[in-house]
């Protein structure tokens, strides 16, 4: 399926597989991405899952897409209602996907692929962050499906790439109330890092974490590259200064705590700030 596209490259970090499955389909569909992009902005920590990020939720994506796009979505609750021989967006366990070490073998998690059911019981994945193909049996690919049951997904495009205006999706949320309880969540988080055992940069929670700041600053920096121009456009490099004193963490432990905090409180409200101007 990789060739599908030449010279693909993903638009947003790997904890934003959803995104980066459904911005691949849209390319080969030659559908501009840049809308979607301009849409993905949100802040949030997962109660379900150890993780956080600056993205849409993968629930409000299913909802968001076809008011942006001329797209429909199918959620398939079946796996043996999954079409063959049609490109699909699959959630698979990553626990089984070899080209994942942090997770192969070691640790559950939830992971989204673009996927093609061959009719002599083969499915082929794609992984448009990670850049592999992979072959399974449909009946160890349903195994792998069922430890989640996430809806497959079946798009389709309805003959037309114009798109609406889009915005911010967190500013058509209550931000000022969000952004103001993701900071304490996001903070108490980054507190329990602090309790993982030296080294540091071996912690699954540590290196964990450093992918959920390095999606943000990705998400970011991609939707103010579809700007023209913007005062708001050093949102991005703040994003990176969290990520770089977070990993001063290896160094400085409880030393360095008071800075990653500093940095967050710093970008969360340049963040509301900027919100509150497109608000008006």
């Amino acid at each position: 399926m990789k060739k599908l596209i030449e010279n693909w490259h993903p638009y947003f970090g790997s904890y934003d597989c959803l995104l980066n499955s459904i911005s691949w389909w849209l390319s080969v569909q030659s559908i501009d991405v840049r809308p979607l992009v301009k849409c993905n902005w949100n802040l949030y920590v997962s109660g379900e899952h150890d993780q956080f990020g600056g993205s849409i939720p993968d629930d409000a994506l299913c909802t968001l897409l076809p008011e942006v796009y001329s797209v429909s979505i199918q959620e398939i609750t079946n796996f043996s209602e999954v079409p063959y021989e049609e490109v699909v967006i699959l959630p698979i366990d990553a626990f089984h996907l070899p080209y994942l070490k942090e997770s192969f073998q070691l640790h559950h998690q939830l992971h989204y692929v673009a996927a093609y059911f061959w009719t002599d019981g083969t499915v082929e994945i794609y992984d448009p962050y990670f850049l592999q193909s992979y072959y399974f049996r449909e009946e160890s690919c349903k195994e792998y499906w069922l430890r989640f049951q996430k809806p497959v997904l079946r798009l389709y495009s309805l003959g037309t790439n114009s798109a609406i205006s889009p915005s911010p999706y967190l500013s058509r949320q209550p931000f000022e109330r969000i952004y103001q309880e993701t900071e304490v969540k996001l903070i108490e988080k980054i507190h329990t890092v602090l309790k993982e055992p030296d080294p540091l940069q071996i912690s699954v929670k540590f290196q964990r974490y450093f992918g959920c700041f390095r999606s943000i600053y990705i998400a970011r920096k991609k939707y103010f590259e579809t700007l023209e121009h913007s005062s708001f456009e050093h949102i991005s490099s703040l994003w990176l200064s969290v990520e770089r004193s977070y990993m001063r963490l290896m160094v400085y432990r409880e030393r360095g705590i008071d800075s990653v905090i500093d940095s967050i409180q710093k970008v969360i409200e340049a963040e509301r700030t900027y919100l509150r101007q497109i608000d008006l």
